[in-house]
């Protein structure tokens, strides 16, 4: 072959590969992802809306359900969680994706509460039985709001504070969300959504099994795929060394933000989509 031909031929196949590579990152940052958000109180977000500035809401990219409660069972219209932080560095990192934020979560939920074999009996060891099937209640809300064709990205987890002054809870911890994840993923048939979960740090004393919940949740991040970690240990509480306050509530969203940001790059790399 001669050596021209052989040089147009290169030269055609290097621009095939760059149009491949830019056609399929023009596709993922078109696409509409869904973020699945869970948990108890600090899911619900303890911010107070009034700390949020003209400069600080949701981008117009992401719609947002919110089905959040507290432990009364009750909305919180003026108080706000991780979705703010989350919106920001994400819509600034893919202005034309869209993003699909659902949130359901109870103040004071168990891993009982959660349980995708749920037992009425068992949730009644948290002190909270009214909230019912919360696994199943999530799963109706899901497919009522999710449309056709949005890609599921990951399940954000902020929940344990209320398994760590229950021995039985806290003693199950590993195992209970070991289920857990795997249930949901064979429930909304995704073998390996990503799973993000925030690390507990209550501080009172009566969170007697904060350490066991803590190392439980370590240990999933290293024994299952595609499970990873956040640290909150520094971010700014209230007075009750529990809940995150408007500005670690910001910085909580910020942190999920940066590791969904990690999840859609690797897959940029990959050119391929969830």
């Amino acid at each position: 072959m001669k050596k021209s031909n052989v040089t147009t031929l290169c030269a055609l196949f290097l621009f095939l590969l760059i149009g491949c590579n830019s056609s399929s990152k023009k596709e993922i940052h078109q696409k509409t992802y869904v973020v699945y958000m869970a948990g108890q109180s600090n899911m619900v977000g303890q911010g107070h809306k009034d700390y949020l500035s003209d400069s600080i809401k949701l981008s117009s990219k992401v719609q947002f359900f919110d089905y959040a409660l507290d432990a009364n069972m009750k909305k919180s219209p003026n108080k706000f969680g991780p979705e703010y932080g989350m919106s920001e560095i994400i819509s600034k990192k893919y202005p034309k994706a869209k993003f699909i934020f659902i949130k359901y979560a109870i103040g004071g939920a168990s891993q009982f509460d959660w349980a995708p074999e749920y037992s009425k009996e068992r949730a009644a060891v948290t002190g909270h039985p009214e909230f019912g099937d919360m696994y199943s209640t999530f799963f109706k809300l899901i497919n009522k709001d999710i449309p056709k064709g949005a890609i599921p990205l990951a399940v954000l987890w902020m929940q344990g504070e209320r398994d760590a002054v229950i021995p039985e809870a806290g003693r199950e911890y590993e195992e209970n969300m070991d289920h857990f994840i795997r249930s949901f993923r064979r429930d909304i048939e995704k073998d390996n959504l990503p799973f993000i979960i925030g690390i507990i740090d209550p501080e009172p004393a009566r969170y007697t099994l904060k350490s066991g919940v803590v190392h439980s949740q370590r240990e999933l991040a290293k024994n299952l795929p595609n499970v990873f970690t956040i640290e909150t240990s520094d971010l700014p509480k209230y007075n009750d060394g529990v809940h995150y306050n408007s500005k670690g509530q910001m910085a909580l969203g910020r942190r999920f933000g940066e590791e969904i940001i990690k999840l859609i790059d690797q897959k940029e790399k990959q050119g391929i989509s969830f």
